[in-house]
């Protein structure tokens, strides 16, 4: 049985969490900041820890810090934050984490995301929502590799010789097409699946 540590200081996404998961079939243990769940990152062993960004005592980002630096560069993590943006998006994926989910999150988002990342094809819930996805032109995946660089629209347009009212339209676009809700969304979806194929 897999072993899941759920990290936030809010009791209900704790609960929410470890109910979701269990049933699921995981096993769950949880810590209320960044200071203890490194504690048990240190004592246990885990396959996927879901760590939330904003925390006192110890925040997610340091958290993920001492986690690459003193336990595990390759120990998957998922991010899962009410305080979602495009940079510290670009920040988590630095320390090379596997997902990257908004609050409030879809219970079927988190259940599909700790499948996928676990390697447990069985467990996944399908999403009909992946279904209304649409595939990106050859100009918006051009958009959305300078989006993963952390480029404002304006300097989208000036990179691709574009006018900024042009670079606005095809982010919104490319946000509408991948069925997310932000920009942040819809880069931490390119990095989890290949947006780039034909």
């Amino acid at each position: 049985m897999k072993r899941i540590l759920v990290v936030d200081d809010d009791e209900h996404v704790l609960k929410v969490c470890r109910d979701v998961l269990a049933t699921a079939g995981y096993t769950v243990v949880t810590a209320s900041n960044g200071r203890e769940a490194l504690e048990r990152l240190r004592r246990e062993s885990f396959d996927l820890a879901i760590v939330d960004l904003m925390m006192p005592v110890m925040n997610g980002y340091e958290l993920l810090r001492a986690l690459r630096e003193e336990i595990s560069s390759d120990l998957p993590v998922a991010i899962l934050t009410g305080y979602g943006s495009f940079e510290s998006c670009l920040r988590c994926a630095r320390y090379g984490v596997a997902a990257y989910l908004s609050k409030p999150f879809r219970v079927n988002a988190l259940r599909r995301e700790v499948a996928a990342i676990l390697g447990d094809p069985h467990r996944r819930v399908p999403d009909p929502e992946e279904a209304l996805r649409e595939k990106l032109t050859p100009r918006e995946k051009e958009v959305l590799l300078e989006m993963r660089k952390g480029l404002t629209d304006v300097e989208i347009a000036q990179r691709l010789f574009i006018s900024p009212h042009t670079a606005r339209n095809h982010v919104k676009r490319i946000i509408e097409k991948l069925n997310v809700r932000n920009r942040a969304e819809a880069i931490a979806l390119s990095y989890r699946e290949d947006l780039f194929a034909d």
